[in-house]
């Protein structure tokens, strides 16, 4: 498992552990939108609460810059900033 798929599972696991999200965790990949009915449905309450989550569980730190809608798009945007606050 490289890097990035393993980032996937540890945020997808995150999500379906700590918040209410509607979707069958088989069908969630990369390409899962975060929002609306047809991704997991979660509102900025829910992305504050994983943001946090992430940060504690995943060892990151998020920064002001990384709060830009289009690092929340999906879970492969959202896992490719994570990749990137990891680098050393």
């Amino acid at each position: 498992m490289t890097g990035a798929q393993d980032t996937q599972r540890q945020v997808v696991e995150v999500i379906f552990a700590h918040l209410p999200v509607r979707a069958r965790k088989e069908n969630v990949n990369a390409n899962t939108s975060l929002f609306g009915s047809g991704g997991l449905n979660l509102d900025s309450f829910a992305v504050v609460e994983l943001i946090a989550l992430l940060e504690s569980q995943l060892d990151i730190q998020f920064l002001e810059e990384d709060f830009r809608t289009e690092y929340f798009q999906n879970i492969g945007t959202l896992c490719a900033l994570i990749e990137r606050r990891k680098q050393p």
